[in-house]
């Protein structure tokens, strides 16, 4: 049986994806039968997802909020599929949908505030919002998350609070060594402080999430 539409519990890959194409030829063919449908379009959109198929995914996301706009994990999954699609304005305002909804929405918080001080169209940049956003983030986790130390470098080198960067990016540094984080993940936070350290702002055309 199909238990898991993230996880499957096949190690083949063509188990998985017949696994995959059975709930949604499933779902698609009986939503409306379906009790709660919200619930049900949000599952075939994570099923989409999964794929890479973000245009599907986006619709039935969309499809879910109809039903039920007051669901915020829903409009920031929406955020996210968006802005995988590049269609940034839209994604900012999904987020802050997500936002006014669950204004301690960890993942929306730190994924629109890295948005808001990195992205190179200087009309969408908003470092003041952006730190705004970061240090609520760092607040919720009690400075302790490496990544939202990052966005608050971040955001504070946007706002040409260069000090105040570096200082973030160096305490995101000494947890990302502690334990023993992704060594990727360091590169990439090492480069970002040394553009700190020499006065430049970090600008992230593609806007990966960090």
């Amino acid at each position: 049986m199909c238990h898991n539409l993230v996880t499957p519990p096949f190690k083949s890959i063509d188990l998985r994806q017949r696994c995959k194409a059975v709930q949604i030829d499933t779902i698609e063919k009986h939503i409306d039968q379906m009790p709660d449908k919200a619930v049900s379009y949000g599952y075939l959109a994570r099923l989409y997802e999964s794929d890479k198929n973000w245009e599907k995914a986006a619709l039935f996301f969309s499809k879910s909020i109809q039903i039920k706009p007051d669901d915020a994990s829903v409009h920031e999954a929406l955020a996210n599929n968006l802005r995988r699609q590049g269609r940034i304005r839209e994604s900012i305002a999904e987020y802050r949908k997500a936002l006014l909804l669950n204004p301690d929405l960890g993942g929306a918080l730190n994924s629109l505030g890295w948005i808001l001080a990195t992205i190179g169209d200087s009309q969408i940049r908003n470092s003041r919002e952006a730190v705004k956003l970061a240090e609520r983030t760092c607040k919720l986790t009690n400075y302790k998350n490496p990544y939202a130390l990052d966005t608050l470098g971040a955001a504070y080198a946007a706002g040409g609070r260069f000090s105040d960067a570096t200082d973030a990016v160096e305490k995101a540094l000494q947890l990302m060594s502690e334990s023993g984080g992704n060594a990727d993940r360091i590169e990439a936070m090492q480069q970002r402080l040394r553009l700190y350290q020499s006065g430049k702002m970090y600008v992230k055309p593609d806007l990966d999430i960090p």
